[in-house]
C-alpha cells in the first residue's frame, strides 16, 4: 500500500510554490517573497550590476506583488543586494 500524503493536512510536505522564494534577514527573522527570481532576471538582462544604488530599484519592483514594510525597507535592501550579488555572480560565471 503506498502511502497517500493529504496536502491539507501537511501543508509543510507540499513543494514550494514557483516563484516562491524564502528571505532570511540578520535578525532571523524570514520573508517569503513571490517573484525574485524574474525581478533578477530583468534586472541583469537590463544591465544592471549589484550595488547599493541598485537595491532600492529592486526592492520597489519586489513590493509591486509583496507587501514591504516601510520600517524593514532598509532591511530588504540589504538582503536584496546580497542575493542579487550571488545571482549576478552566477550568471556571470556561465
Amino acid at each position: 500500500m503506498s502511502a497517500h500524503i493529504n496536502q491539507s493536512i501537511a501543508p509543510c510536505c507540499r513543494p514550494p510554490a514557483r516563484g516562491y522564494r524564502l528571505l532570511a534577514f540578520p535578525d532571523g527573522s524570514q520573508a517569503g517573497v513571490m517573484g525574485l527570481d524574474r525581478i533578477f532576471d530583468d534586472a541583469y538582462r537590463e544591465g544592471k550590476v549589484p550595488d547599493p544604488s541598485v537595491a532600492n530599484e529592486l526592492v520597489n519592483r519586489l513590493s509591486e506583488n509583496n507587501y514591504i514594510a516601510l520600517l524593514r525597507w532598509s532591511q530588504y535592501e540589504a538582503v536584496i543586494l546580497e542575493e542579487y550579488q550571488r545571482f549576478f555572480e552566477a550568471k556571470e560565471a556561465e
